[in-house]
């Protein structure tokens, strides 16, 4: 049987053997695979005891222990390992996802998410990417007092909106153009029939 894992150099093939040779659990679990398996886990070492729900997946090739065709990394490269998982600073899943791929070891997907929320550089991301809420206005004492106002296209053609604030009332003008004389003509038009406001919000 060879190893068909790809995504390993030799050289990486050949840490993983040695460092391999120098764990204690993973002798452990090499000793199980090729002498077999006691009947009862109470009856395995204590140390290999999260090996057990998957011991007929295991197998040493060339020193290497293998779940299935995943590599089992040993415990002092794990931290390294996971370095190189997250170099792209992929999210969660899609690292969970790259590693499936090709290694393992137990408690592989918690270590993920654990190592992924600590990534400083992940969190400032996020906090830079962050939306800032929108901050929410007080509503005023009487109608008309305060109004938004927006312009919109829609179906070739542009609109004013204003809104009053106290009411929820809006009104809608269709514009001519967008010029500042002509938005303003319509906005004295609605101010005339509603009394002009004393805060005109714009967004």
């Amino acid at each position: 049987m060879v190893i068909r894992n790809t995504s390993m150099s030799d050289r990486n093939l050949e840490q993983i053997m040695e460092e391999t040779s120098k764990d204690d659990t993973l002798q452990t679990l090499t000793r199980l695979i090729i002498d077999g398996w006691p009947d009862e886990k109470n009856e395995v070492p204590k140390e290999v005891f999260e090996y057990w729900n998957f011991r007929d997946e295991l197998s040493n090739v060339n020193r290497i222990i293998l779940k299935g065709e995943k590599i089992i990394i040993p415990t002092s490269m794990r931290k390294n390992m996971l370095n190189k998982l997250h170099e792209g600073h992929l999210g969660i899943e899609k690292t969970r996802k790259l590693a499936r791929d090709s290694i393992f070891w137990p408690g592989i997907n918690a270590q993920i998410t654990d190592f992924i929320s600590k990534c400083s550089v992940c969190l400032e991301s996020r906090r830079s990417n962050t939306k800032e809420p929108m901050a929410e206005s007080e509503t005023p004492e009487l109608p008309w007092m305060t109004v938004g106002t927006d312009i919109f296209y829609w179906n070739i053609n542009n609109y004013l909106i204003i809104v009053d604030y106290y009411s929820r009332y809006f009104e809608i003008a269709k514009l001519e153009n967008i010029r500042a004389s002509c938005v303003i003509t319509h906005m004295k038009s609605v101010f005339a029939r509603h009394g002009i406001s004393s805060k005109n919000l714009l967004d």
